[in-house]
């Protein structure tokens, strides 16, 4: 399983402490930022490549979407 996307909680994140997170963990993204209504998305590979998609929480605020080719 990779990981597919980054999703970080608005409430708790802003696109500085979220990039922060990203630079930290050495996760690059492939794409800027989409915000939704209550998350921040980072894509990291594109969805397609994936026969299933899997959300697990990492830390508070804090989702990686897993793929497995």
């Amino acid at each position: 399983m990779e990981i597919q996307s980054v999703l970080f909680d608005k409430n708790i994140y802003n696109t500085k402490t979220a990039r922060q997170f990203l630079k930290y963990y050495k996760i690059t993204p492939i794409k800027r930022v989409h915000i939704t209504k209550s998350y921040l998305r980072y894509r990291i590979s594109p969805p397609e490549k994936y026969k299933f998609l899997r959300i697990k929480k990492i830390k508070t605020g804090v989702k990686f979407i897993f793929g497995k080719v």
